[in-house]
């Protein structure tokens, strides 16, 4: 939790920003993820939807669907620990949609990440 709270507000004032690796060139998604995965990390709950929601927005509006398949398994496992009935079931509509993405795009680790938080 320490180093998520060095890391968090250094990476903050890139949340419209992507994440990618030159050399490797593989797209990894919003940073507003990785930020929303901290928020988490630290307890705040509110924050870290806010960041999933905005990293949703760009990776679909980019057609990025491997980073929105993620985005979404990781937003809906978020949501699941939320009691109101409404957040359960935006996140079981995006595990679905996750497993929709992952099963056309053969990742089959986000296939079963997604089906074990269905159960």
């Amino acid at each position: 939790k320490r180093a998520a709270a060095e890391l968090y507000p250094r990476l903050l004032p890139l949340a419209t920003l992507n994440v990618t690796h030159p050399e490797m060139m593989v797209y990894l998604g919003s940073c507003a993820l990785w930020l929303g995965m901290l928020a988490e990390l630290l307890g705040d709950r509110a924050v870290a939807i806010a960041h999933f929601e905005a990293a949703l927005e760009l990776n679909t509006r980019l057609g990025a669907r491997p980073a929105t398949a993620r985005t979404a398994l990781v937003y809906a496992r978020t949501l699941l620990l939320d009691s109101q009935a409404e957040q359960k079931e935006r996140a079981r509509s995006l595990l679905g949609q996750a497993m929709e993405t992952a099963a056309l795009l053969r990742i089959p680790w986000i296939t079963e990440q997604a089906r074990n938080l269905l159960d």
